[in-house]
């Protein structure tokens, strides 16, 4: 029962503090001063949670960067290369082709997968390779 006055006292605020007795002003600072330090250490352990999770975000964050730099940016290549052929059959100068120019349009694309798949085989290294290089 006096805990409840406590917080109610609380809620009151300091307008109130004349009509209350030392009882019920002692708990209801009391209570305040454990509610701030209940506070400060969650606080303290979510900061800490974070200062070990900090290294490992951003490491996924760099490997995310790696392999969308070797698949993700000549992706967006090759699908620039569609968007301009798709164009292309109706507003370009390739239009002119008449027939040709879809299988002009679809060859575009394939070359540049091909030209992706030939680099990449060319390559002396990979993301993975790279990765288990670190062992030491």
């Amino acid at each position: 029962m006096a805990s409840d006055d406590a917080w109610k006292i609380l809620n009151r605020g300091d307008s109130d503090q004349s009509s209350m007795s030392w009882e019920e002003f002692v708990t209801a600072r009391m209570m305040a001063v454990v509610t701030a330090f209940t506070l400060g250490l969650v606080s303290a352990i979510d900061q800490a949670g974070n200062a070990v999770m900090a290294p490992l975000r951003a490491f996924g964050e760099g490997l995310r960067t790696l392999v969308g730099a070797t698949f993700g940016e000549s992706v967006l290549i090759i699908a620039a290369g569609a968007r301009n052929a798709a164009y292309a059959l109706e507003y370009g100068a390739t239009a002119r082709l008449g027939v040709l120019t879809y299988p002009l349009a679809v060859a575009t694309v394939i070359g540049g997968v091909y030209v992706l798949l030939w680099a990449w085989n060319r390559v002396s290294w990979s993301p993975l390779a790279f990765l288990t290089s670190w062992r030491g």
